[in-house]
């Protein structure tokens, strides 16, 4: 892989009464001496990455709600405008689309560009002074540990992108680079086993850094999101939610090793989060968060991303002001998503007491009766709980814990299996009278894993996780058409594995 030029973002804490943790002022090059040369330096690099993360052709957008979930077959385009990239691209498979190729391309291009801006910083930390840190060992441990993670949790996305599931046997056959030293030239593909195994790697040192920093620490969501906008305070103390942090670190290594098919170290990493959130009332789903203003539900993520340009990428395709509407609809929001727990009221309206249908889904009563997903649409700002979600992007929450314990264990201990994923039912605001629940509590081994699926589903709309469930699995992904009939997408490489862009197989030859 070629060196990436390093376009480092200086990020300036902020000295006013703003509510927003982070100004951005983009910088040109600078030279990694003086970079590094102070702990600001590295809070600075550091912070860098999670800016660059926001952007829309990352996990602003096409990573999570965008061309990913269009992936997933979530969404039908009728009402929407022309979007290439989600609609003719990624929904068709047809990745040598003249407009989604080159979006792979820049896409593949700004991540490895990241990874080598996290390995400068590992490198250049490794061996360097804590006393240049205001919080000494402490800082330089969570500073380091971060890096690693977010090395690892990027190209762990390409992995799931670029290469097939472990669920279907890829053997030798090399796929994508695991880059971990800077600089780089030249990069070798490597299996999925392989690549994995450095994931896995660098997920357990990180954990054994951040564990010096966020141990012991209160985890409270008012502490989680909250607390100083400026100063050092910002960066060490608060605001850990936005940050990879221990607790965090942790869901990822459980996602990964549940990707690799490790599902007893996936059971063991969950139920370790579990036990910690329920002991302490940390992360709770609980149904108030989205009865109120907190429409994301940020009191039970482990790890979210602040996105400053979110609304912009949400109004790009999702315009309800011009005189002729546009959007993008939801895929089966009866049959696909909630069907198992929608009834009719009087006037024969849709309706269900799951609060991820009430909240995070709009009807648009147009011919088709269709729904568009909500969950990233501005609300109202004069609500502090609202306006932080306007910027927010979910990337990992304590239901998706539950989940993963409950497939790891259903077939050794059903019961067991049962309650995690009723937790998450009931948290989001379903009652025992509901279809889904019932069906749950009467579920058998055959039964039990569909069930998980579907409320999976509900819960990561908007999300980017969706696509994945299905390729882990190696399973159909059903899509809904505007007419309401179901059709399937077979499971196979030719929809679950993007080919690596042509810009990196020239630099492999």
């Amino acid at each position: 892989m070629k060196k990436y030029r390093l376009l480092w973002v200086l990020l300036l804490f902020v000295l006013s009464s703003c509510n927003k943790w982070l100004d951005v002022k983009p910088e040109d090059e600078i030279d990694e001496g003086v970079l590094f040369s102070s702990g600001t330096g590295y809070r600075h690099a550091l912070n860098g990455l999670y800016y660059a993360l926001g952007d829309g052709d990352l996990y602003g957008q096409h990573l999570t709600w965008g061309m990913v979930d269009a992936l997933g077959q979530c969404y039908i385009y009728a009402n929407a405008p022309n979007i290439q990239v989600m609609q003719f691209g990624a929904a068709e498979y047809d990745w040598d689309n003249q407009y989604f190729e080159p979006y792979l391309e820049s896409m593949w291009k700004k991540v490895y560009n990241m990874v080598a801006n996290s390995n400068n910083i590992i490198k250049n930390i490794a061996h360097d002074n804590p006393e240049k840190f205001t919080f000494k060992d402490l800082e330089k441990s969570m500073i380091w540990g971060e890096a690693l993670a977010l090395r690892a949790f990027v190209q762990f996305d390409m992995l799931r992108l670029f290469a097939p599931a472990p669920v279907t046997n890829p053997g030798e056959r090399t796929f994508i680079p695991y880059v971990s030293d800077y600089p780089v030239y030249v990069s070798v593909p490597l299996t999925v086993d392989s690549c994995l195994s450095s994931i896995i790697r660098d997920l357990k040192e990180a954990k054994d850094l951040l564990w010096k920093t966020d141990s012991g620490r209160d985890c409270r969501e008012q502490f989680f999101w909250s607390g100083s906008a400026s100063s050092m305070d910002g960066f060490y103390k608060f605001k850990r939610g936005y940050r990879l942090n221990y607790y965090a670190t942790s869901a990822l290594l459980a996602r990964v090793y549940m990707y690799a098919q490790r599902k007893q170290e996936a059971y063991n990493e969950a139920k370790a989060l579990i036990d910690f959130a329920e002991k302490n009332r940390y992360f709770e789903i609980d149904d108030y968060d989205l009865e109120y203003d907190n429409f994301k539900a940020y009191g039970d993520m482990l790890w979210g991303l602040e996105s400053v340009d979110l609304l912009k990428y949400e109004t790009s395709v999702n315009s309800l002001d011009l005189d002729k509407p546009f959007y993008i609809s939801v895929s089966g929001v009866d049959q696909n998503f909630f069907g198992l727990d929608m009834k009719k009221d009087s006037q024969g309206n849709s309706q269900s007491n799951d609060l991820r249908f009430q909240k995070w889904l709009a009807p648009m009563n147009d011919y088709y009766k269709s729904y568009r997903l909500a969950k990233h649409t501005k609300r109202d700002e004069s609500k502090s709980a609202a306006a932080m979600c306007n910027t927010l992007m979910p990337m990992i929450r304590i239901s998706e814990m539950y989940y993963i314990a409950a497939e790891a264990i259903y077939e050794q201990n059903l019961d067991e299996a049962k309650q995690y994923l009723l937790t998450v039912k009931t948290g989001r605001g379903l009652y025992s009278s509901d279809k889904s629940v019932q069906d749950v509590k009467a579920a058998n081994k055959a039964t039990f894993l569909e069930l998980l699926i579907n409320d999976a589903r509900r819960e990561w709309l908007g999300e980017g996780q969706i696509f994945y469930l299905y390729k882990r699995l190696n399973k159909d992904i059903p899509y809904v058409d505007p007419y309401n009939t179901l059709t399937i997408k077979k499971a196979s490489e030719a929809i679950f594995v993007a080919p690596v862009p042509n810009i990196e197989t020239d630099l492999m030859q």
